[in-house]
């Protein structure tokens, strides 16, 4: 999640009929189809649906004070590699300068932004997943982390890992006795895993439902922008975070189907496996710090009511967050 000052300074310049001239600027070393540019969503990055030659193609930017170039590039770097490797992503479009990621300086400040192709297919909420559905999408990540560590660009470096992750959340822990000590014992916790090439690796950090898109019984997967270094289980307990939401249960038939997928493409470690709830606590605990990091928005602002209902929405998780930290 960004900052809300950033998405409010952004949003507002989008009109009534979801046009962007923000995002048409920022547009430009691609080009796009005339009047095709529509606003989509604002969450981590800002993102925009356009069309080019007809094809519908994803914009996504952001400002610069969210996220370091190297770290888009680097992730840009990676999505091209694994549609060279034949892994169905949407992949990243080069702009007429030859670069997938560009810098745009605008009236608004500098952006960061990148283009991918739009993929052909549907969502499925996982509510909505047979068993044959969490088979195949287990197996899907199971063969993204088999190509993944095959991965050798230096490039990689430049992604995020979980030592950032607890280290985001820090500043607003800190000053909270019970909530500090939580962070103490994760980050031991953490720390005393195995971080052998069979477990610890670059991850995709969020194969949830919604970034898979299905088309005929194939998989494709989209939003490579959280991939980071972790271990591979990490990736199996944030995929299913919503079938946990009363408790992990290594029974679940969902689970085990998804599981029976993934193990015919990946082997798993069945001592990291048995610590999913230990990897769902260090992910609450990531997003406690990234809402808390967002929540800028000063006293007394006169501020649309989407943006005030945000605000409370986002404190309310984060309360939430914290309740579930501390098992209340």
């Amino acid at each position: 999640m960004m900052k809300l000052s950033t998405m409010w300074k952004v949003v507002k310049t989008v009109d009534e009929t979801w046009a962007c001239p923000l995002a048409e600027e920022v547009l430009r070393p691609w080009g796009f189809d005339e009047g095709s540019v529509r606003f989509f969503r604002a969450s981590a990055n800002f993102v925009c649906v356009f069309r080019r030659e007809g094809r519908r193609h994803f914009l996504r930017f952001s400002e610069a004070s969210e996220r370091p170039r190297d770290a888009i590039e680097a992730e840009a770097r990676l999505v091209a590699w694994l549609d060279r490797q034949g892994v169905p992503v949407a992949a990243p479009v080069p702009s007429g300068n030859g670069r997938l990621v560009e810098t745009v300086e605008t009236g608004l400040g500098r952006f960061y932004a990148i283009v991918f192709v739009g993929l052909e297919g549907s969502h499925l909420d996982a509510a909505d997943c047979r068993e044959a559905e969490f088979r195949a999408w287990g197996a899907a990540l199971g063969r993204l982390h088999t190509v993944m560590k095959e991965y050798r660009d230096p490039s990689a470096a430049h992604r995020e890992t979980w030592h950032d992750h607890l280290a985001l959340a820090l500043p607003y822990v800190s000053a909270d006795e019970a909530l500090h000590s939580e962070w103490l014992r994760l980050r031991e916790w953490a720390g005393a895993l195995p971080v052998s090439p069979d477990d610890f690796g670059l991850i995709h950090f969020d194969f949830e439902s919604d970034n898979l898109c299905w088309n005929n019984g194939s998989i494709s997967m989209l939003d490579f922008d959280d991939c980071t270094h972790h271990w591979y289980v990490a990736d199996i307990a944030y995929a299913l975070r919503d079938l946990f939401k009363e408790g992990v249960d290594l029974a679940n038939p969902q689970f085990r189907a998804f599981m029976a997928g993934y193990e015919g493409e990946h082997s798993v470690n069945p001592d990291l496996l048995v610590q999913l709830p230990g990897f769902l606590r260090l992910h609450v605990m990531h997003q406690l710090g990234r809402i808390s990091r967002s929540l800028d928005l000063p006293e007394g602002q006169d501020l649309p009511d989407w943006l005030k209902r945000l605000d409370t929405r986002l404190r309310e998780i984060r309360e939430s967050n914290r309740g579930s930290l501390l098992g209340k």
